[in-house]
């Protein structure tokens, strides 16, 4: 982060403002706070193939025993084709098989939470920025 807070003063205010690398969601509303335009980092994709989905309730780690009947959606807010007709048991159960399906169903999911989640703050106040962060982590890391 001290990259894009040393560098975005020095940037052109009427240009695109690109940042690399940093993906996680509190890192992402900070360089929106910071007037960063566009992103691009494999974190999300990454978390993704491992077992954790950005969801708009804080990162969901599919791969736990609490999710071995849990019928619901992977994200509620979330009506992706790639999740939607899948509920959290069925996705660890693929993950636990070594299904190679599994990281796609959470993979394109959490790239568009994170799509999401950028077009809808970007431009945003910094308090706009840092209620939605405060509102994602209220009940912490699933």
């Amino acid at each position: 982060m001290c990259a894009v807070e040393s560098s975005t003063p020095h940037l052109p205010a009427e240009k695109p403002r690109y940042a690399m690398g940093l993906g996680t969601p509190p890192q992402i509303l900070e360089m929106i706070a910071r007037g960063i335009d566009m992103f691009d980092c494999v974190l999300p994709t990454r978390l993704a193939r491992h077992g954790t989905a950005f969801t708009m309730d804080g990162p969901v780690h599919i791969k736990g025993k609490r999710f071995e009947f849990d019928h619901g959606p992977l994200d509620a807010e979330c009506s992706h084709p790639l999740t939607a007709d899948f509920s959290r048991a069925y996705i660890r159960h693929l993950f636990r098989s070594g299904e190679i399906l599994a990281p796609s169903r959470i993979s394109n999911p959490t790239n568009n939470f994170a799509n999401s989640t950028e077009a809808a703050l970007i431009g945003s106040t910094t308090s706009t920025c840092n209620h939605f962060l405060v509102d994602s982590n209220q009940e912490g890391s699933k």
